[in-house]
């Protein structure tokens, strides 16, 4: 488990939650605190999604969120495209997705 979790941290890296972060899910949309907090803290950073199983705790927000199998696909999809453009550019290839892993 150790070793799986050092690879998705590599991959993903680890935030950090502020005193402003807990303080501010208080007034959250969100219900579940824990959730308010991941959401403020993905927002504060401008992450582009929040990878997670439970979509329907952080619909009240205002981070998209992605279920992990939608998330992989788009890892794939970068790696594809990051190798072949090496060879030839391929302008619809998007960047490569900011995400906070829940």
């Amino acid at each position: 488990a150790k070793m799986i979790m050092g690879k998705l941290y590599s991959l993903t890296g680890i935030l950090e939650v502020t005193a402003d972060d807990c303080m501010d899910a208080l007034a959250s949309a969100i219900s579940d605190y824990e959730d308010a907090v991941v959401e403020k803290v993905a927002s504060r950073k401008d992450m582009d999604y929040i990878v997670t199983r439970n979509i329907k705790d952080y619909q009240a927000g205002g981070t998209k969120i992605i279920l992990p199998d939608n998330f992989y696909h788009q890892i794939v999809k970068y790696r594809f495209c990051e190798t072949l453009s090496m060879l030839h550019p391929l302008p619809y290839c998007s960047r490569f997705v900011k995400a906070y892993y829940h």
